[in-house]
């Protein structure tokens, strides 16, 4: 009976913490004097009304998840940490990537000019620079990275949605590409999915597309964001949830994790008009809360989530400096010598 005493009275007094914690909790963003991590409990519901009603630096949120009670699921813990400017350190000490993607809007001349000059470059190990030609100038561009021993990364724009070989006229297959010595491919691009005179590449596409580089030893930069259309909503993440799930029915999450996760809005893209960078964390949060959901917290907290959208040399240190971005996807600022100055840039802010 003691036992059963005690027992009760413990049960009592954790519910009666419980409850006045969750009362409380949103005390934590009116108190400027925390010091150390504070948990507290809500709902995702509650989550996504406290996002709405409070306004808050995304960098405050650290891990998304510590613990998921069994009892209840719909309940997730989350920490707060008042020091803001360690958490945003400490994340830009990330490698960095840097992808350039020409699209068609060069010639041969100009490209293997621009392919000439990049590959010469020198540049640290905090970062990775990605170059996607189009198809035609790949080998060109693999010969010369061998040839100057450039730490440069080749990238294919798009991958067939068969592989393998076989009787595929006009594709060309991750197989292919991986045979030739390309490391990377862009996945899920917007214009792909808008399509060119034709009905454009869906979710499932998508994941096929993904599943075939994959299982071809090549790394994935997977772009989302295309249903992104106004900047004052929040970004529509059922689609990516949607094929967040299609990809984890056929890839490992040890494989998941390596997969660079390039937010491209559609009010972005070669319109002038880039995110601002408060909203580009909003959104980084956002995705590896989706990817903690879909897949796991160690998938969330490792795969690298990178930028594009109306990048420029002007703009590019705003991001460095103010949001948790792992780097940048880059269009028509990768076309002539910007590109060459960016890098430089980006390499210089990143390890002083």
């Amino acid at each position: 009976m003691l036992k059963l005493f005690w027992g009760i009275c413990i049960f009592l007094m954790t519910t009666e913490c419980m409850k006045y914690n969750y009362k409380n909790s949103n005390n934590l963003f009116n108190n400027h004097k925390i010091n150390k991590k504070q948990f507290f409990i809500k709902s995702r519901l509650s989550l996504d009304t406290l996002k709405d009603n409070h306004t808050y630096d995304i960098r405050t949120w650290t891990k998304l998840r510590i613990k998921r009670y069994t009892n209840k699921k719909s309940n997730e813990v989350y920490s707060f940490i008042n020091d803001k400017n360690t958490n945003l350190e400490t994340e830009n000490r990330r490698k960095k990537i840097i992808i350039a993607n020409w699209k068609c809007y060069l010639l041969k001349e100009e490209a293997y000019k621009l392919i000439d000059k990049l590959t010469q470059i020198k540049f640290s190990n905090y970062i990775d620079v990605i170059v996607s030609p189009n198809l035609l100038f790949l080998p060109y561009l693999h010969e010369k990275i061998k040839q100057n021993n450039s730490k440069i990364s080749p990238c294919s724009q798009d991958v067939s949605l068969v592989n393998g070989l076989g009787a595929f006229t006009g594709e060309t297959t991750a197989n292919l590409l991986h045979e030739l010595g390309i490391n990377y491919t862009i996945i899920g691009h917007s214009e792909r999915k808008k399509g060119f005179f034709n009905v454009g590449e869906n979710i499932e596409q998508t994941a096929l597309k993904v599943y075939n580089a994959i299982n071809s030893k090549l790394k994935v930069i997977l772009c989302v964001g295309e249903n992104y259309t106004n900047r004052e909503c929040s970004f529509p993440f059922q689609r990516f949830r949607e094929l967040l799930s299609l990809i984890k029915q056929k890839i490992p999450k040890e494989e998941i994790k390596n997969i660079i996760i390039a937010f491209e809005p559609r009010f972005a893209v070669g319109t002038g008009n880039p995110v601002s960078s408060s909203n580009l964390n909003n959104c980084c949060f956002d995705i590896r809360r989706a990817i903690l959901d879909e897949i796991d917290e160690n998938t969330s907290k490792c795969i690298k989530i990178i930028y594009g959208g109306s990048i420029t040399k002007s703009n590019v240190q705003d991001y460095i400096e103010n949001t948790l971005i792992d780097g940048f996807l880059i269009g028509k600022s990768s076309i002539d010598e910007t590109f060459i100055d960016i890098i430089k840039h980006v390499d210089n802010s990143h390890h002083v």
